[in-house]
């Protein structure tokens, strides 16, 4: 498989690693920008939950902080 032309903007699932460094990898791969993607409710939204019958939900938003590697550049992402 080819690599995509640049500019392109790659989708990840959450997950494996921290946010920052899948929006590394997004870079490091020729992306322009990262979506972050994350199918999980969160356990408050009982709509959500009942809707998906999802066992498993997180019981508080997402946090996408630095994690301490300092400034590695700067990138478009969206979680």
């Amino acid at each position: 498989m080819e690599p995509w032309p640049s500019p392109f903007i790659l989708m990840v699932d959450r997950g494996g690693c921290s946010f920052v460094q899948k929006v590394r990898n997004a870079q490091k791969a020729g992306a322009a920008g990262a979506i972050i993607a994350d199918n999980t409710c969160l356990c408050s939204d009982k709509d959500c939950v009942s809707a998906n019958g999802q066992a498993v939900c997180q019981p508080a938003e997402p946090i996408m902080a630095d994690d301490g590697s300092g400034g590695g550049g700067f990138f478009s992402s969206f979680f």
